[in-house]
């Protein structure tokens, strides 16, 4: 029969193999787990370096497109949608904005005069109710933009202003 010390030294041994082959398990659950990481860091390093590649790749293609459009005596521009464009290229008006009323052929009609005053005042009320009465997050969905865009069309086209063709 064995003593109660030498029971305890059996037990300790017992106890110390068995967690002598536990951190074996988990040392070798964490090395595959940074062997992974590694990994994933080796992959997102190439990722970004053919970003960082394509990004440089665009600045310089832009510059020398800025460039050849400079040298052609053409100014270069960002429309909203973030393309640049030549500045020529945009959509310019027919018409000279500060002297807008002389294109009108038709600003004598009573009829015409009457609808150009009110789409300008419905346009002016929309716009002051955007900036005073709408929620900033929905500016742009409170006012009804189209029906005062329509609204302004209609009189342009009966007053006999070009920019009134432009209605649909």
């Amino acid at each position: 029969m064995s003593t109660p010390a030498q029971t305890i030294a059996t037990l300790r041994k017992r106890l110390e193999r068995w967690e002598l082959g536990h951190l074996r398990e988990l040392a070798a659950s964490l090395c595959g787990e940074i062997e992974a990481a590694h990994a994933r860091i080796d992959a997102l390093e190439c990722a970004l370096d053919r970003a960082e590649s394509a990004a440089d790749a665009w600045r310089d293609d832009t510059l020398r497109l800025i460039d050849e459009l400079e040298a052609a005596g053409r100014d270069v521009g960002v429309n909203q949608a973030g393309q640049l464009v030549p500045c020529a290229d945009a959509q310019q008006p027919a018409f000279a904005l500060g002297d807008a009323w002389r294109y009108c052929t038709r600003l004598t009609d009573p009829d015409a005069a009457k609808a150009l005053a009110q789409a300008a005042v419905t346009a002016s009320a929309t716009i002051h109710f955007a900036f005073t009465k709408a929620n900033p997050e929905d500016f742009a969905t409170a006012p009804d933009w189209l029906a005062v865009q329509r609204e302004l069309l209609h009189a342009l086209y009966a007053a006999g202003h070009p920019a009134g063709r432009a209605r649909q």
